[in-house]
């Protein structure tokens, strides 16, 4: 779909107030192209019209991506949107599998898809638990919330059941300010990132061998 450089300001209005409401446009998605297109091709237009309310529109070209950001942040975090312990939970997991799926599986980031059980797995791996528990209704509240923000796409609406299937959304990589990434990473670091495993790893052949001698 093809839309020639927009001059009304009928749609640069309409293409300001999806972004503003939905923080994510894709490239790649039905509903968001033609505001993808509109935003891309008079970004310096609305970039100085969401100045004013401290905003801007940043494009993500690798992963198609339109993102609502405060103006001069370092990371991309949707201005409207803080998520809540269950959320950034299920959010850390989805990453993970976003990431496996795309750089080990070779999926192509535009059709990651996934269900409930793979997302409990990875959830459990991690020790990561839901509160107050880890029934289908709790995942349904943070993953309808999740979606809200064109984070994620539910390809089954309601979640009856643990085959229950959703889309990741190439969003997911842009979500989460760094600063609190990283520090919620450094709070998980031991059971989510495997840091042990990685600092075993980092040791000299010397440190190992100094290490087994002294259990001798």
């Amino acid at each position: 779909m093809k839309i020639e450089k927009s001059k009304n300001l009928a749609e640069i209005k309409d293409a300001i107030n999806v972004i503003l409401k939905r923080s994510f446009l894709m490239r790649d998605r039905s509903r968001d192209i033609e505001y993808y297109l509109i935003i891309q091709d008079n970004l310096e237009a609305i970039n100085e019209y969401l100045d004013f309310m401290g905003y801007q529109a940043v494009i993500d070209r690798d992963l198609s991506v339109i993102a609502l950001s405060y103006k001069g942040n370092e990371g991309i975090v949707p201005p409207k949107y803080k998520m809540t312990t269950n959320e950034t939970k299920i959010y850390m997991a989805l990453i993970k599998i976003f990431d496996r799926k795309v750089y080990d599986e070779l999926v192509g980031t535009d059709v990651v898809k996934t269900n409930i059980r793979e997302l409990k797995i990875e959830l459990t791996n991690y020790d990561l638990v839901l509160v107050p528990n880890n029934k289908i209704t709790t995942f349904q509240k943070a993953l309808e919330s999740l979606e809200r923000y064109n984070l994620i796409e539910l390809i089954d609406k309601e979640i009856k059941d643990e085959h229950s299937e959703f889309q990741i959304l190439p969003s997911i990589k842009l979500a989460m300010n760094r600063a609190a990434f990283t520090q919620y990473i450094k709070a998980h670091e031991k059971t989510y990132f495997g840091m042990e495993e990685d600092n075993e790893e980092e040791k000299t052949i010397a440190e190992k061998l100094e290490e087994e001698t002294e259990e001798v």
